[in-house]
């Protein structure tokens, strides 16, 4: 017959019966192992198949063996409270794919940007935990989950009645492990290259060195570069500031819905809605803006200029004779537009006879019906780009209406104001006239429409 001596885990959760030789002190036969059990107190996690085993083994157990005869359930802790993030805020680099499946190194998408009421992320509470019971029957309590550890930061606010957490604010996700903000400004403490990537962002930007050639940055609220601006695009519904000047080798394009300011424009394109100031020169630049042209300081030398309010420059033209091209009065943004609907307006018109000529040939149903399946498709198709064309050539008409509404002149009328030298081969072209000039002219001049005279005068002395 096997004895058995009854061992108790300190923890109080396990009871084995460890098989023992004759005479040993405490030792239990098989048959008694439940009163021992019962004597010792242990009344809860009774391993039944293993104790029946014990008593019905025909043969005696190995000395030493040991069988789990009771188990309790330990405490289990609750889980910790979490925080599950809706939006990237992890800042790490996520290059987007081109078309035929390379990587484009410049899209590295490191800004995670949100907007205003955007969720953020869902903070989730810790858990009660489960309690536990010993082989006593004791029972033993479980630990709860620690909170989340979270910080409010900036712009950050707990959404009414539920657990999501919201951007106060349009801007850049933060998170340092425990503080989540929102950043309505974003600094580049260096370079825009590779490193760093395009940059697309719903706040202000500030770039502490330069936008290298190729990439592209967009802020809401603004931009300001520190360095040059070179082959690039920079674009805001705010102002641009580019202390250091563009570089553009003819591919730069500045953007802007507030004004620009940069110390030099050098083969660049600007549209702004504002003033565009310069403070040394504009060389063969293309430069649009629905204020005024400001070079107080500086010079015009080539290229195109069109400024709705009018220009101010030390300098126009240079004395090699380089064409300068200023328009004054004139909306570019209107312009723009009234000449694409314009456009498209001329090629629709163009189609729609063609079209109406093949369908009228096609009106008699009996024709219709006695074509081949192919051709009444081709028809059929025929009509739906006549439907399309005649609402696009509707709608446009109505464009064409609000866009001329909208060429209005400024209300003081502008003029162009030459501080210094008027060089040869600068067109001036106001809003009924235009003045193309042949000889130096030494300054204080203001060109401006004379429309009693229909012409452009030319005035010395600013008055």
């Amino acid at each position: 017959m096997s004895l058995f001596r009854v061992e108790i885990s300190s923890d109080r959760l396990k009871v084995h019966a460890v098989a023992v030789k004759a005479g040993t002190d405490k030792a239990v036969a098989a048959r008694d192992l439940p009163r021992a059990l019962g004597a010792l107190g242990v009344r809860h996690g009774f391993v039944e198949d293993a104790l029946a085993g014990l008593m019905s083994a025909a043969e005696g157990a190995v000395e030493g063996a040991r069988v789990l005869v009771a188990e309790g359930q330990p405490a289990r802790a609750g889980a910790d409270g979490r925080l599950e993030f809706i939006v990237d805020a992890s800042n790490r680099a996520q290059y987007a794919e081109k078309a035929d499946g390379s990587l484009d190194f410049r899209e590295t998408n490191l800004v995670h940007a949100v907007r205003e009421g955007e969720a953020l992320a869902v903070v989730h509470p810790p858990a009660a935990g489960v309690p536990g019971r010993n082989v006593f029957g004791e029972a033993l309590p479980a630990k709860a989950g620690s909170p989340a550890r979270l910080q409010l930061g900036p712009n950050v606010a707990a959404g009414s009645g539920s657990r999501q957490l919201v951007a106060k604010a349009a801007g850049r996700v933060l998170f340092d492990g425990v503080k989540l903000s929102v950043e309505p400004v974003m600094t580049v403490p260096g370079d825009v290259d590779y490193s760093v990537g395009n940059i697309r962002f719903p706040g202000f930007l500030t770039v502490r060195g330069s936008v290298l050639d190729g990439f592209e940055v967009e802020a809401a609220r603004g931009v300001e570069i520190g360095g040059v601006a070179g082959a690039c695009t920079v674009r805001s519904d705010g102002d641009v500031t580019v202390r250091g000047g563009v570089n553009g080798h003819n591919k730069a394009v500045i953007e802007a819905g507030g004004s620009v300011r940069a110390k030099y424009l050098n083969e660049a394109v600007v549209r702004s809605h504002g003033d565009v100031e310069v403070a040394t020169e504009t060389v063969n630049s293309r430069v649009y803006c629905l204020g005024r042209l400001l070079a107080r300081r500086g010079a015009v030398i080539g290229g195109e200029v069109v400024a709705r309010c009018g220009v101010e420059a030390q300098t126009l033209g240079s004395e090699l004779g380089v064409p300068t091209r200023i328009t004054i009065g004139k909306d570019y943004d209107v312009s723009a537009r009234l000449e694409a609907a314009t456009a498209r307006a001329a090629v629709i018109d163009a189609e729609l006879p063609g079209l109406v000529k093949r369908l009228e040939a096609m009106a008699d149903r009996k024709k219709f019906l006695a074509m081949a399946e192919a051709e009444r498709e081709r028809v059929k198709a025929e009509y739906e780009k006549f439907k399309g064309l005649k609402a696009e050539r509707l709608k446009l008409e109505e464009s064409l209406k609000s866009l001329a509404a909208q060429m209005r002149p400024p209300a003081e009328p502008p003029e162009v104001r030459v501080s210094g030298l008027l060089y040869q081969d600068v067109t001036v072209t106001g809003l009924g006239a235009s003045h193309l000039n042949l000889e130096v002219f030494r300054g204080p001049l203001v060109l401006a429409d004379d429309k009693a005279a229909g012409r452009m005068a030319v005035r010395r002395g600013g008055a």
